[in-house]
């Protein structure tokens, strides 16, 4: 099992002490990486002595936080690689769900209003050649469709 390494600032001072003293208590569990504006002083050689890793830092000190920090300070500047990982989700999955909903709009509902517009087409272009311009034409059609009323009517109520 790998142990968590802790960062403790101001570990030479009462309050910062106490705590890298006692996360040492409680032996492989943890590493203490103390960081002091004073690592070569009688207590941080207590503290290296005990187990902790000392460091130099200042909080007025912003290059010495980053160099006391270490790898923890690139992670946070690369926003712990959380936008990377979008974007890979992002580019792998989004963009293939895209892809497939793109084809299904292209090939299948456009194909089907195509196939529909189609049919509309061709119906429309038949239904014209019944329209002549003769009135005698429409008299037909229109005592046809009375004669095929009445029959239907007549073939319902038997």
């Amino acid at each position: 099992m790998s142990t968590k390494r802790i960062a403790v600032m101001g570990a030479t001072g009462a309050q910062g002490g106490g705590l890298v003293r006692s996360i040492l208590a409680a032996p492989g569990q943890f590493t203490v990486r103390a960081i002091t504006r004073k690592p070569t002083g009688p207590a941080a050689d207590a503290l290296r002595a005990a187990g902790a890793e000392v460091a130099a830092g200042d909080s007025d000190d912003t290059a010495s936080l980053a160099a006391a920090f270490g790898p923890i300070r690139d992670a946070a500047i690369k926003r712990f690689w959380i936008d990377d990982l979008f974007e890979g989700v992002y580019n792998v999955v989004l963009m293939a769900f895209s892809r497939v909903i793109g084809w299904i709009d292209r090939y299948l509902v456009d194909g089907v209003l195509n196939v529909v517009s189609a049919w509309t087409l061709t119906s429309g272009d038949d239904l014209r050649t019944l329209q002549t311009g003769r009135a005698q034409d429409y008299v037909y059609g229109v005592a046809v469709g009375l004669l095929m009323l009445l029959l239907w009517a007549r073939w319902a109520l038997a």
